[in-house]
C-alpha cells in the first residue's frame, strides 16, 4: 500500500498538481508510517474494550509518538526523486532569502528617495535590481516631470493660440456683420439712414488732441493744410423707420476746443450695434499730444507727428505706420498691435493680442503681451525689453545696446547679430534658441530656464567664454568644454573678444553648437 501511495504522490508531482515541497512532505510521511496490520473481528472487539482500571485513569498508558520504521524501504527511483525535490527546495529557499534581502535594501532606498532632490532618479535606482522591474526602471530613468509638464504646456499653449486666432477671426467677422453688415440680417442692402459730420479747427503746436469713439474706428492721416479737419460718417441699420430716426437723433458727434485741447467725441445709445460711426481726422504738420480711445473699433495712424501718442482699445486693433513721436504708448485687451516705421520711445501692452514691430528707431522699446506673440524685425533702439506670459518671442534683426526677453511658458528665438551690450533671456518652461555672430556680439549673454531647453548657435568663429549648469537635463557641448563638478561645465571657443555666456537650467536640455558662417546658412 505504501508503494502505491508513493507512486500516486510522484504522479501528482509530475502532473503539477502539487509542489515539490508538498510532495517531499507526503513522501516522508508515507515512509514514516507502516502499513496497518489486519486483525480478526474478535481481536478488534477486545482492542476496543477499556483496560482494567481505565475508569479510574490509573493504569492508562499514553500512546507512543516515535515513528515506526517503514517495513518497505524506498526504491532507487523514489530516492532519486526525493533527492531532486530536496535540492530544488533548498535552492528555492536560498532564492527567496536573496529576494528578501533585495526587497529590504530596496525598501531602504525607496524611503531615502522621498528625501532626495531627485526622487524619481533614486526610485529608479532602488527598483532596478528587483526581479521583473527592469521595464519599470527603464520608464523611470527617462521620466522628468518638469519636462513632461513643459511639453504639455507647450502643446496646450499652441492649441490655445490657434483657438484664440480662430476666435479672433470669428469675432471680427461677427462684429463686422452685426455692426457694418447687419443689413444681411435685416434683409436690406444699405444702411437705413446715413448722416455725416464735418468740422475744421485751428491747431497750433503744444495743443492736445483727444478723441473718443465708442461706435467705430478712428483714423488719423496727414494733410498739408494748416487746419485740422474732422469727418465722421454715421450709419444706422434699423428696418423700422421710426426707430431708425430715433437712433439717429440720439447720436451726437462734436468737436471743440477746451483749454488748449481739441476734443472730439461721440455720444449716443449705449452698446447699440445698429449704430456705426467712423471718424477720420486729417492732421496738419503741427505736433500735438494725441489721446485716442475706441472700445470696439480700430485705431489707425499713418504719416503723422506728435509730441506724445496714447491709444487704447478693448477689442480693436491698433495700427501705426510712419509715425514720429517722442513717446508712443499703446494698450489693447484683445486686439493686435502692428507698428511699422516708428520713431520714438515705444511702450505696448496687449493682454491677448499679438504685437509686431518692424523698421523702428527709438531710444527704448518695451513690449508686453499676456498670451499673444511678439515679433520684432529691423529695430534700432538702445534698450529693448520683451515679455510675455504664454506667447512666443521672436527677434529677426535687432540693433541694440541691451536686450531682455522673458516668457513664462512661451518659446524664445533671437538673432543677436546687432546687440552689443548685455542680453538676458528667461523662460520658465519654454524653449530658448539664440544665435551669436562675430560681427557684433554682446558683452554678456545670460539664459535661464526651469524646465525649458536652451540652444545656442555660435557662427563665424564668434568667441564665447561659457559656463553651463543643468541638473538633470541632457547637455551637448563642444569638445573644448570640461565638466568641473556634476552638472557644471566650462569652456572657451572662438576668437577674442569673448562674450561671457551663462546658461542655467534645472531640468531642461542645453546645446551649444559652433559652426562656420557657411555652415549656419
Amino acid at each position: 500500500m505504501a508503494s502505491q501511495e508513493r507512486l500516486l504522490i510522484l504522479k501528482m508531482l509530475q502532473e503539477g498538481t502539487i509542489s515539490a515541497e508538498d510532495a517531499l512532505k507526503l513522501l516522508e510521511a508515507s515512509a514514516a508510517n507502516p502499513e496497518p496490520q489486519v486483525t480478526s473481528p474478535a481481536e478488534s472487539i477486545e482492542s476496543t474494550e477499556s483496560p482494567m482500571g481505565a475508569e479510574d485513569g490509573l493504569d492508562e498508558t499514553p500512546p507512543t509518538t516515535e515513528p515506526l520504521e517503514s517495513s518497505e524501504p524506498l526504491n532507487d527511483l523514489e530516492a532519486e526523486v526525493i533527492a531532486r525535490a530536496k535540492a530544488k527546495i533548498a535552492a528555492a529557499r536560498e532564492k527567496v532569502a536573496a529576494v528578501a534581502d533585495q526587497l529590504a535594501a530596496a525598501d531602504e532606498k525607496v524611503a531615502d528617495a522621498g528625501k532626495s532632490v531627485s526622487p524619481l532618479d533614486d526610485l529608479a535606482d532602488a527598483v532596478k535590481a528587483l526581479p521583473g522591474m527592469r521595464s519599470v526602471f527603464d520608464a523611470l530613468s527617462g521620466l522628468d516631470p518638469s519636462r513632461m509638464a513643459s511639453e504639455a504646456k507647450r502643446h496646450a499653449r499652441e492649441v490655445k493660440r490657434q483657438t484664440r486666432r480662430v476666435a479672433r477671426t470669428v469675432s471680427d467677422g461677427l462684429d463686422e456683420v452685426l455692426r457694418s453688415d447687419v443689413n444681411r440680417l435685416l434683409g436690406v442692402s444699405d444702411p437705413t439712414l446715413t448722416d455725416a459730420y464735418e468740422a475744421t479747427l485751428a491747431v497750433t503746436p503744444g495743443m492736445s488732441l483727444r478723441v473718443r469713439n465708442p461706435f467705430g474706428d478712428i483714423v488719423i492721416q496727414p494733410t498739408d493744410n494748416e487746419q485740422l479737419r474732422i469727418a465722421a460718417s454715421i450709419n444706422i441699420w434699423e428696418s423700422d423707420a421710426a426707430l431708425a430716426s430715433g437712433l439717429l437723433e440720439s447720436l451726437t458727434v462734436s468737436a471743440e476746443v477746451i483749454d488748449d485741447a481739441i476734443v472730439v467725441g461721440c455720444t449716443g445709445p449705449e452698446r447699440s450695434r445698429k449704430v456705426g460711426v467712423d471718424i477720420v481726422i486729417l492732421m496738419p504738420r503741427a505736433r500735438v499730444r494725441m489721446t485716442l480711445m475706441s472700445p470696439t473699433g480700430k485705431i489707425q495712424l499713418e504719416g503723422v507727428r506728435a509730441t506724445a501718442l496714447v491709444a487704447a482699445t478693448n477689442s480693436g486693433d491698433i495700427r501705426c505706420s510712419s509715425v514720429i513721436a517722442d513717446t508712443i504708448t499703446l494698450e489693447t485687451t484683445s486686439g493686435d498691435v502692428n507698428l511699422h516705421g516708428i520713431v520714438g520711445v515705444v511702450n505696448v501692452k496687449s493682454s491677448s493680442g499679438d504685437v509686431k514691430l518692424t523698421k523702428t528707431n527709438g531710444a527704448s522699446v518695451n513690449l508686453v503681451s499676456g498670451s499673444g506673440d511678439i515679433n520684432i524685425d529691423a529695430v534700432d533702439a538702445s534698450a529693448v525689453d520683451l515679455s510675455s506670459s504664454s506667447g512666443d518671442l521672436y527677434i529677426l534683426k535687432l540693433s541694440a545696446q541691451s536686450l531682455t526677453m522673458a516668457s513664462v511658458s512661451g518659446d524664445i528665438r533671437s538673432d543677436l547679430a546687432g546687440v552689443s551690450g548685455q542680453v538676458k533671456i528667461d523662460s520658465a518652461t519654454g524653449w530658448s534658441d539664440v544665435t551669436l555672430h562675430s560681427s557684433i556680439s554682446p558683452e554678456s549673454l545670460t539664459m535661464h530656464s526651469v524646465s525649458g531647453d536652451c540652444s545656442l548657435k555660435v557662427i563665424d568663429k564668434t568667441g564665447i567664454n561659457a559656463k553651463v549648469i543643468s541638473r538633470t537635463g541632457n547637455v551637448t557641448l563642444p569638445e573644448a568644454f570640461a565638466q568641473q563638478v556634476p552638472g557644471h561645465y566650462e569652456g572657451t571657443t572662438g576668437d577674442a573678444p569673448f562674450c561671457n555666456v551663462s546658461i542655467v537650467t534645472v531640468s531642461g536640455d542645453v546645446a551649444i553648437n559652433v559652426s562656420e558662417a557657411s555652415e549656419a546658412q
